[in-house]
């Protein structure tokens, strides 16, 4: 988040209901004539007209013995949301371990029926913090999308190989830090989870808040991701090299809802997917300074600088979700987390990587 203020609106149409009483035609209780509260009557009209015919229908599919719902209607929430990742890249005897710091962002959200809104201010971007990170999680009864968007200029860390700070090949292995600044990473992944046992389950109980698990319960899962990945190696004088990955992972896994006593629920799930299509490139940009430079020694100018290979057996992508929540009498605390990784390998290359999305919450029923 580059700005100082974001406004996020995410309408999200959960299908899980949240009041027992959804049939019943709740009267305005907002009172006046005027236009602007008549428009937010009309509006509340339409929300519960909507919300009604939705949880007249969902109403029949859930197992009341597994899963509740919390009889207020408005939920108002606070949280402190948190980003990062790591990587390895691993080529022969030069190995990168590098991390981006990690971005932190302050929200409010307000939620009538399974109707959110959200507002995120980020103000730690005032020190200097230039990485960019969006998510959306959209959590209904058998059905889950995820959709999340990192741009990591803080990359750092160490280096182990043979060469040395200036280019030099080294008798003997070296190790030294990695400023930021050299490498940038662009990673998007956008996929679904279908979940078997939505009857009894719900991821919606641990991420959203919006009903609650009665019993503990588990559910296989079915997914289908696809991943995005740039890293950007900045040469200075000499240009940049781009390393860009795509692929698409199909796969299964399993998710578990534990109900403790005293109302704490811990929810975790772990899918895992097989590379079923990629397409991998690297690609040299040099600059015009190297070009003309090139060309007065009489050096022949490369005039195709892109190589597309790919990677030797299956790629994996694993996206792992985890939440602790914690209820006392109408209000909640929550931490919830959502990652997610690949592994490739290209003959002595390996890359690894793994990015994350975590929010602290603490909210109330009205």
């Amino acid at each position: 988040m580059k700005h100082l203020l974001t406004l996020i609106l995410t309408i999200t149409l959960l299908s899980s209901p949240l009041t027992a009483t959804a049939q019943i035609e709740i009267p305005d209780t907002i009172p006046g004539k005027g236009f602007f509260i008549g428009q937010l009557n009309l509006a509340k009209r339409i929300m519960d007209s909507f919300s009604n015919k939705r949880d007249a229908s969902n109403a029949a599919k859930l197992d009341s013995n597994y899963i509740g719902y919390y009889p207020e209607k408005l939920m108002f929430s606070g949280g402190l949301a948190q980003n990062g990742g790591w990587m390895t890249v691993r080529d022969g005897d030069n190995t990168f371990k590098l991390s981006s710091d990690i971005t932190r962002a302050l929200s409010l959200k307000a939620c009538y029926r399974g109707l959110a809104m959200v507002f995120a201010v980020n103000p730690f971007n005032m020190f200097g913090n230039t990485d960019t990170e969006f998510d959306i999680s959209f959590n209904g009864d058998n059905m889950v999308i995820d959709f999340l968007y990192q741009n990591s200029n803080s990359l750092s860390g160490t280096y182990t190989g043979i060469y040395s700070p200036n280019n030099q090949l080294m008798d003997h292995e070296v190790e030294y830090s990695v400023d930021k600044g050299l490498f940038n990473r662009r990673t998007m992944m956008v996929g679904a989870m279908y979940v078997f046992n939505s009857r009894r389950f719900s991821y919606s109980a641990a991420f959203d808040h919006t009903c609650i698990q009665k019993r503990s319960c588990g559910s296989f899962l079915l997914g289908a991701h696809y991943l995005y990945n740039r890293l950007r190696l900045d040469l200075r004088e000499y240009g940049d090299i781009f390393m860009r990955s795509k692929m698409v992972g199909i796969g299964g896994g399993y998710a578990y809802n534990l109900v403790l006593p005293k109302r704490w629920l811990i929810s975790a799930s772990a899918l895992v997917e097989a590379g079923v299509w990629s397409r991998n490139s690297v690609e040299t940009v040099m600059t015009d300074a190297l070009i003309e430079g090139l060309k007065e020694v009489g050096r022949e100018v490369p005039t195709n600088l892109e190589q597309k290979y790919s990677y030797d057996g299956l790629p994996i992508i694993g996206v792992p979700r985890l939440a602790v929540t914690h209820n006392f009498g109408r209000y909640f605390a929550a931490f919830t987390s959502l990652g997610t990784f690949h592994y490739e390998r290209y003959k002595k290359q390996d890359n690894f990587n793994f990015v994350f999305t975590s929010n602290l919450v603490f909210g109330i029923h009205l």
